[in-house]
């Protein structure tokens, strides 16, 4: 399970309280800024590199300075200073107006990037392992009806030596004892 702090609050002596999204993934970033990547290769979309040669620019992801305040371990103080000068994640998803409407927001980011998790579907590994259990149990039948069926057939060493097959002399037996 990832945490992402979202939200930083003074606590004593400068400290910080954060309040954070919980989310899932196979592995947790190191930093939260690599959020932003991970969605935009999920969303596929196209990676625009030079977001000053756009009419709009490219999205910001605002307001994600309490993430970087926890994982260095700074004051709250420090936090106030990072509020002011409106730090943000920067994206190469161009805008395509100049409140960036199509911009994500931080939730929309985490939403993304845990859903495309792997999680076991519970029906399907149900199902599953029925059938395992159908094939191991047929197996196990094919196998006892084949070792009472061997107990029940003789083969005599004349039968090996005619590779099976019956021969006149065998034949003539079989009419006296009948």
């Amino acid at each position: 399970m990832c945490e992402f702090p979202r939200w930083c609050h003074e606590g004593v002596n400068d400290t910080i309280i954060s309040n954070s999204y919980s989310y899932r993934m196979d592995k947790c970033p190191k930093y939260g800024s690599w959020l932003t990547s991970y969605y935009e290769d999920n969303i596929n979309y196209p990676s625009n590199n030079d977001c000053d040669e756009t009419i709009y620019g490219c999205c910001k992801v605002e307001n994600s300075s309490c993430d970087t305040v926890i994982r260095e371990g700074d004051s709250y103080s420090f936090y106030q200073i990072l509020l002011e000068r409106e730090t943000s994640w920067h994206t190469s998803i161009e805008k395509i107006d100049e409140i960036g409407s199509n911009c994500p927001t931080i939730e929309e980011i985490i939403y993304e990037v845990s859903s495309n998790v792997f999680v076991i579907n519970l029906h399907c590994e149900i199902i599953l392992f029925v059938f395992l259990i159908l094939f191991i149990n047929t197996y196990l039948l094919f196998k006892l009806y084949c070792k009472n069926n061997r107990d029940k057939t003789m083969i005599s060493q004349s039968d090996v030596e005619n590779d099976g097959c019956v021969g006149e002399e065998e034949i003539n037996i079989l009419k006296a004892s009948s």
